[in-house]
């Protein structure tokens, strides 16, 4: 059963204006080929506790990325994989659109807030949405994703994906 108090604390935090914090950047994974940045999300210039993540996997064709917020597990998540799947719960929002989703889809806090229990935040977000063919860049998904979870655009301009360091 989700508490109140912990959907609530989260939601405030969804809710509020986030900054980028600190100078992130890019890092190759142990997973040859996957890398990622972590960004701290600031509250009034303060440590929100949660972190921005973004893994893009820049050799790969299909495009390919994920961005997250997570705190420490993830409450909010878009992943960029035209060749993705994914099975939304039985109990899911009425609204959804099918049960399975495929391509480009995200997990949003309101559909999966169902998940929190007495004492944790949900292991995995169950329910997905499809993300709106538009989206079809980065630089796009990442603007978009960046309103809907209230985080101010960097003044200097988006994060850009990592350079492709393979030819094939």
């Amino acid at each position: 059963m989700a508490t109140p108090e912990i959907v609530a604390i989260i939601s405030d935090l969804l809710a509020a204006p986030k900054t980028l914090g600190g100078d992130a950047a890019w890092r190759e994974m142990d997973h040859h080929g996957q890398w990622r940045i972590l960004i701290p999300l600031l509250l009034n210039g303060e440590s929100s506790g949660i972190d921005l993540e973004i893994c893009a996997y820049p050799n790969r064709v299909p495009l390919r990325f994920t961005i997250l917020i997570r705190q420490p597990k993830c409450i909010w998540r878009l992943e960029y994989d035209p060749t993705a799947t994914h099975t939304n719960s039985l109990n899911a929002p009425k609204d959804i659109a099918g049960m399975i989703v495929q391509g480009p889809h995200y997990h949003n806090w309101v559909d999966n807030t169902r998940f929190v229990t007495s004492n944790s935040l949900p292991k995995t977000m169950k329910n997905a949405r499809h993300l709106d063919a538009k989206l079809n860049s980065f630089e796009a998904a990442f603007e978009w994703f960046c309103h809907e979870t209230n985080i101010q655009m960097p003044p200097s301009g988006t994060i850009t994906l990592p350079a492709r360091t393979e030819l094939f």
